[in-house]
């Protein structure tokens, strides 16, 4: 995988390899132990969708996708529920979350 200088610089702890099944259990059992995590689209894909069960669902989960030179895009990491539109039954939680982690981006 190749990670940004940037994350290079900010990486104070450790750096570990491993498969995605293992890292599944290990943040189940302890998910203090993950700052950052660099992985394929795919397996991304399946980890947030984890980890946002541990935090009560994907209308939860804010989300940050990093690219070269400092760009990026936040998102709710389940779009934008246009099903729920007019019926007040949305909840603005990952949307808030992903502008505040674009505000911290941004300086």
């Amino acid at each position: 995988a190749v990670v940004s200088t940037q994350v290079r610089e900010a990486v104070v702890s450790t750096q570990s390899t491993g498969y995605l099944d293992s890292a599944c259990l290990k943040i189940v059992s302890d998910p203090s132990k993950f700052d950052v995590m660099v992985m394929p689209n795919l397996y991304g894909d399946i980890f947030s969708d984890l980890t946002a069960g541990l935090i009560g669902g994907l209308g939860l989960a804010p989300s940050g996708n990093m690219g070269k030179d400092g760009i990026a895009i936040y998102e709710a990491v389940h779009g934008t529920a246009d099903d729920l539109v007019e019926q007040n039954k949305g909840n603005p939680t990952a949307l808030l979350m992903s502008a505040l982690m674009m505000l911290r981006h941004m300086g």
